[in-house]
């Protein structure tokens, strides 16, 4: 499966967002690739520090990042890498290009993470836009938002999730994705080591983690059994 983290913004939580799920999904036993096409390269100086832990000693699930920040090397990663991983995840730039939009249309899954602060909720629109480029060409893809860094109080964290239902049920082409990140300091100090959240004793991160991988894998099992009801 081909998941793509993308955003017409920088700071919104795609990076963090992928090593959440890449490691969860590496943890269930599944072989995962990231693709860093983002020219800052976080993912790919995280992955340098996963390797460290791993020589130290830490066992830990292997999830492999390349870097394909050149314009047109992620079309090709793709075909090159898309029958040896079980879930390839693409990082993409933090603005509109011609890699993002790649990415996009070479993906089963398109993942818009979101804060709640006022300047991701300006991009919504373009969010909007971009998927409905997407299902033009290629109807199939699935498009979701998905709500990251929440306040942990109860009440404001209620008050969150219902702004973003009622936005993805305005948009027509994005859903709301079934998990959310809250703000927590174990996504943090996981992205300092090398780590997910999952791998930092802090069990609410886990639990979060937890539901982002069943949700992707919710989404995958929708999408085979419509492939398999069409035949």
């Amino acid at each position: 499966m081909i998941i793509t983290f993308a955003s017409p913004k920088g700071g919104a939580g795609k990076t963090t967002s992928i090593v959440t799920a890449a490691v969860e999904l590496a943890r269930r036993g599944n072989s995962v690739l990231c693709l860093d096409c983002d020219q800052e390269n976080f993912l790919y100086k995280w992955a340098g520090r996963r390797d460290e832990q791993v020589e130290d000693g830490a066992e830990i699930p292997k999830v492999v990042v390349k870097n394909c920040a050149m314009l047109g090397q992620v079309t090709e990663k793709i075909e090159k890498y898309a029958e040896k991983y079980d879930y390839i995840f693409i990082d993409t730039p933090g603005f509109d290009s011609g890699s993002n939009r790649d990415a996009i249309l070479a993906s089963h899954l398109v993942v818009f993470p979101s804060k709640p602060g006022g300047f991701d909720i300006d991009s919504i629109p373009k969010i909007n836009a971009l998927s409905a480029q997407a299902a033009q060409i290629r109807p199939d893809i699935q498009c979701y938002l998905m709500p990251v860094d929440l306040d942990t109080n109860a009440s404001r964290i209620e008050t969150d999730l219902d702004f973003f239902e009622g936005i993805a049920e305005r948009l027509e082409h994005v859903h709301l994705f079934p998990a959310y990140t809250q703000h927590r300091s174990a996504y943090i100090d996981a992205s300092k080591m090398g780590l997910g959240p999952q791998e930092m004793n802090n069990a609410k991160a886990t639990a979060e983690s937890k539901e982002i991988g069943d949700g992707i894998q919710e989404i995958e099992n929708a999408l085979i059994d419509a492939l398999e009801g069409a035949e």
